[in-house]
Parts: structure tokens; C-alpha cells; sequence
């Protein structure tokens, strides 16, 4: 063995390791090289050694980067190993730092790439419950190896246990065609659906009171298995009751292009939620925009009546940025009210929005030039 080579491995390694703004990543090519076995092993060995020295953490933010430093030179010393040859003792130290740096998802792939389903999964269990919430990509990753698990042994409850979760903490229309996707292999595929509806329009989860629900009916019980987490996170978004979720269901409406039901949706929402006039006007802006615009074919006075109070509001903004976005909607406007016979109402539109905004010269220029007027411009003296 060349005691030359070893040492030019761990130089390379101990660049990369110091260096935490990624000047030194080319260093990391040193794996890439074609070293006997016999060196690595001694690579290996030496680095090895060094986690025996790791420091006491002194407090919380000390803990967290003793962790991540450790994990960094354990990857080196599991690549040096694997290299070597024994891939039997990479994989010991890949258990046992899972512990001690808190590398639970790294030991969990490793396991699964070794065949060892069962001891991937107690390890996956084991780490959720080591694991605090705060740390959700942890948590995600760790369910994310078990749902793995479970789905090459055709267990789908599981899957779906998880994914019905992450749709009831964070509804939306991705997190609701996830939960659907990985229901679709179970046999409640339909319970679960309506289930999720009912939630979208209670916000009451389900699984807290599986007959809960706005029918009168009783709904059918909550069929899917409490998903696996930190204990800690049990309890994390399963009250009661919440409030219903309608921007979840406007988007899915507009998604699927049901244009009724985005009406029906917004008009509920607004119903309980402060005026256009009082909300912040980027949010409005965006959102208000979206309904109009999915309603335009079907709804078109709605459309317009819309649009109208969009420009409203963004005029009552003052800023004189946000002019032409105005006159963009009241464009918008106008060509609707061709396309639906309504010519002759343009005029008294536009008439009423320069009557409520006379005093904004910069507006009544932007207004200039969406009907062709030329903007005369003052002379400076």
C-alpha cells in the first residue's frame, strides 16, 4: 500500500469537508479515481477514527451542526468502505451513525438497496419517533422509505394513510390528486374521495370523527390506518373543526374546468370573507382574476362585474404602478361586452370608473389610451 495515495484521498476529503460554500467540490472527484482496495481500506480506517473525537455539543444549534458535520464525514468514511470492499461494515456504520447523527433516512435507502425490507422499516419507525416535527423533511423522507416498503410488498393502505394526511395539513389541489392516486389501489377509493370533499367544504378531518361531514347522513367510516409519525406531530393538526377550505375547492373547480362551481365556491367564500376594497390587493388581485377569467365563456356578466371591481380596487390603491393593470381589466371588459352583445353598456361602465377616480390624472391617461384619446401632456414653464 502506498502510503502517498492514502494520504492524498484524505486530503482531498478534508478540503471538501472544511469547505461549506462548495468552492472545494472538485476535490470531491477523488472518488471517481481508480484506487486499489487496499488503499480506501486504510482510508477508510484512518477516517474511521475520527468519529470517536467528535465534541460535546454545548446547545441546541451546536447539536445540529455536530450532527450534519458528523454525517458529512461519516458519508466519506461509509464511500471508503464501499471501495474497499466491505460493503457488510458500510452498512453497520450506515445503522449505527443513523442514531448517532440523526442520518436515519440515509440507513433506512441503505437498507432497502441491501434487501433488508424488514430491518429498513423498524429503522424508518425508530427514527420517526427520534425525530421532532420542526423537522419535516426528515419526516417526509422517512414516510416517503416506508411508503416505499410498503408498496413493494402491494400494501397500499399505507401509502394512502400518508398521503391523506399531508392533504388534511396542507389542502390543495396537488396534495388532493396525491391522496386520490394513492387511493386509487385501495378499496376506498370512492369513501375517501367524498370524504376529502366533505373536508374541503367542513373543515373537519375525517379520521378525527369518521362520521362527521356536512350531510346529514352519516358518512361512511374513515377506512385508512393512522399513518406513521412522530409522536410529537400526533396530535399537529387534528382539531375538531377548522374552517371550511374554498380557495382549495375554487381551484379545483377551475382545474376541472366547472365553471358553476367556481362561481358557486367564490360566492360562498366572499360571503363570510372581507370585501375585495379591504383585501390586500396582490392576493386580490391574482385570485379574483383567476375566477373571472375561468367564467368568462359561461358567465360572462358575472365576468365582467368581476373585473370591474378588481380595477376598482386596484384604483383605490393610489399607486400609480398598478394604473395600467387597471386598464388592462377594464380592456378586458370591453372586449367582453362585444363578444356578448353588450356594447352599449361600455360607455357607462367606463363613465362610472372616471367619475369615482376623477382625481387620479395618471389613471384618466391609462383610460386615455384604452380608448384612443391622445395624452395631452402639460407644459413644464
Amino acid at each position: 500500500m502506498c502510503i502517498r495515495d492514502r494520504d492524498k484521498i484524505i486530503y482531498a476529503i478534508d478540503k471538501v469537508l472544511a469547505d461549506e460554500y462548495g468552492i472545494c467540490d472538485g476535490f470531491a472527484g477523488v472518488s471517481g479515481r481508480r484506487w486499489k482496495k487496499a488503499i480506501w481500506s486504510a482510508v477508510a480506517d484512518r477516517l474511521r477514527e475520527r468519529l470517536g473525537d467528535q465534541g460535546a455539543a454545548s446547545d441546541e444549534r451546536d447539536e445540529w451542526i455536530r450532527q450534519y458535520r458528523r454525517e458529512r464525514l461519516s458519508d466519506w468514511v461509509i464511500t471508503a468502505l464501499d471501495k474497499a470492499g466491505r460493503a457488510g461494515e458500510a452498512t453497520e456504520l450506515c445503522v449505527a451513525e443513523s442514531r448517532a447523527s440523526n442520518s436515519f433516512p440515509r440507513a433506512v435507502r441503505r437498507l432497502i438497496d441491501a434487501g433488508q425490507d424488514d430491518h429498513a422499516a423498524e429503522l424508518a419507525m425508530e427514527g420517526l419517533d427520534a425525530t421532532e416535527p420542526r423537522y419535516a423533511g426528515v419526516v417526509r423522507e422517512l414516510q416517503d422509505l416506508l411508503c416505499e416498503i410498503a408498496v413493494s410488498k402491494r400494501d397500499w393502505m399505507l401509502p394512502a394513510s400518508v398521503a391523506a394526511d399531508r392533504f388534511f395539513r396542507r389542502p390543495g389541489v396537488d396534495s388532493y390528486r396525491e391522496l386520490l392516486q394513492a387511493a386509487e389501489k385501495t378499496d376506498h377509493i370512492q369513501i375517501v374521495r367524498n370524504a376529502a370533499l366533505a373536508f374541503l367544504e367542513s373543515g373537519q378531518r375525517p379520521d378525527v370523527h369518521p362520521n362527521g361531514g356536512t350531510s346529514k347522513r352519516a358518512a361512511p367510516p374513515w377506512p385508512l390506518p393512522e399513518p406513521p409519525q412522530p409522536d410529537a406531530q400526533r396530535a399537529e393538526g387534528r382539531s375538531e373543526r377548522g374552517a371550511p377550505h374554498f380557495d382549495v375547492l375554487i381551484d379545483l373547480a377551475i382545474d376541472e374546468k366547472r365553471p358553476d362551481d367556481v362561481l358557486m365556491w367564490f360566492d360562498k367564500r366572499d360571503a363570510d370573507s372581507p370585501s375585495i376594497g379591504r383585501r390586500r390587493y396582490r392576493h386580490a388581485h391574482r385570485d379574483y382574476a383567476r375566477v373571472a377569467k375561468a367564467v368568462e365563456g359561461a358567465h360572462p356578466d358575472r365576468a365582467i362585474e368581476i373585473y370591474v371591481s378588481l380595477a376598482n380596487a386596484i384604483a383605490a390603491e393610489t399607486n400609480t404602478k398598478t394604473y395600467p393593470e387597471a386598464g388592462a381589466l377594464l380592456k378586458r371588459v370591453k372586449s367582453l361586452l362585444k363578444k356578448s352583445g353588450r356594447e352599449q353598456d361600455w360607455p357607462t361602465i367606463l363613465g362610472d370608473f372616471r367619475t369615482e377616480n376623477r382625481r387620479k390624472r395618471r389613471l384618466m391617461e391609462v383610460l386615455d389610451g384604452i380608448e384612443g384619446r391622445p395624452i395631452v401632456k402639460r407644459t413644464r414653464r
